[in-house]
């Protein structure tokens, strides 16, 4: 058998023109690492022209880490998370780390199983926890990174701009006519402090107090089903629903058809985040796209900078959502907008785009 050609530190060294030291410091994120931009780009390139991936046994060995991070996700996922994750391991192999994935289990089990089998740390998909779930997490050593949620029970967050998507959203109903839309939320909604509401509250111009809304107590699209049900029940002069993340709005969709209401005639819907499937529900839905992958990627870093005994600041992916105009949204008292009809960038300070 011949020898293995496995590319070495070396090697990526030689390619990117610097010393084996920068290269390790580059993959370990070593924060006092001087260099510039485009040398630390030029050792990332070569590490993915090559292939390199670390000796994990060998580091196991030199620094007592396996380079294994878990990432914990709800046993029920959907594109949104798949796109979480993809993120997330483009960044592990950037880093030298090798991603696990697992399903939400009882987090004092799921945390000793980690703590014995030699997981450096944990990305824990928080959005649809409540606060108590969360704090269940905090007891380990293991460093946790909450990703896809803003909070102060974990030392270290990692977040979507909401704030930004919210407004994203209340510009698009503002120009489509509708002044006092209804809310479907999930757990995490939290009148004046919930920036998936204070930004569309902001551009309407009213107050979350003001509005009909239903706090979905989990996540899904049978949980939007449910909580549809009952949002449509106390609905009376509102033109649209404003949804907070996607899997609920499937739901929300159904309870509106079979509670008689006409999307978009009688009530236009609007939802955070994109998956495919919103191209295939009937009408298609009109959603405000969030840069997921770089959140993952994000919270790869921000565990890594834990893990390696560097400061954690809470974070926001800094990436610009994008509203993705579909059907199911429309002027108020017309029929629903075509793609020749829109108007997608008419004073809107982020991008925007419009399928058919």
């Amino acid at each position: 058998m011949g020898k293995s050609t496995r590319p070495t530190m070396k090697d990526v060294a030689s390619r990117s023109g610097v010393d084996v030291s920068v290269v390790s410091r580059v993959l370990s994120s070593d924060p006092k690492l001087a260099i510039t931009p485009e040398t630390r780009e030029r050792v990332l390139a070569a590490v993915s022209e090559l292939d390199y991936r670390p000796n994990r046994t060998a580091r196991a060995l030199r620094t007592s880490r396996s380079g294994l991070i878990a990432f914990v996700l709800p046993q029920k996922t959907s594109e949104v998370y798949l796109r979480l994750v993809a993120g997330a391991a483009a960044r592990c192999s950037e880093l030298g780390y090798q991603l696990v994935v697992a399903g939400l289990n009882d987090p004092e089990t799921q945390l000793r199983d980690y703590e014995s089998s030699g997981i450096d740390g944990v990305l824990l998909a928080a959005g649809g926890l409540d606060d108590d779930e969360l704090r269940r997490w905090t007891r380990s050593a293991l460093p946790v990174v909450a990703v896809n949620r803003s909070t102060d029970i974990v030392a270290a967050a990692c977040d979507l701009d909401y704030l930004v998507a919210s407004r994203l959203a209340g510009q698009h109903l503002v120009r489509l006519g509708h002044t006092r839309p209804a809310v479907l939320t999930g757990p995490w909604a939290r009148a004046g402090e919930d920036h998936r509401l204070i930004g569309l509250c902001d551009e309407l111009g009213v107050d979350a107090g003001e509005l009909t809304m239903v706090a979905s107590e989990r996540i899904g699209a049978a949980a939007g089903y449910e909580a549809g049900l009952e949002l449509a029940d106390r609905l009376t002069d509102e033109t649209a629903v404003f949804v907070t993340t996607i899997s609920l709005a499937f739901g929300l969709l159904k309870a509106l058809n079979e509670r008689g209401f006409r999307v978009p005639e009688d009530l236009s819907v609007l939802t955070l985040h994109d998956e495919e499937l919103a191209n295939f529900t009937t009408p298609a839905l009109t959603s405000v796209a969030m840069p997921t992958e770089q959140l993952g990627a994000t919270a790869v870093t921000q565990l890594v900078d834990a893990i390696e005994g560097r400061p954690t600041p809470q974070l926001v992916v800094d990436g610009e959502p994008v509203l993705v105009a579909r059907q199911s949204t429309a002027p108020v008292g017309t029929a629903p907008i075509t793609a020749a009809q829109s108007s997608p960038t008419q004073s809107a300070p982020i991008q925007t785009r419009t399928t058919t």
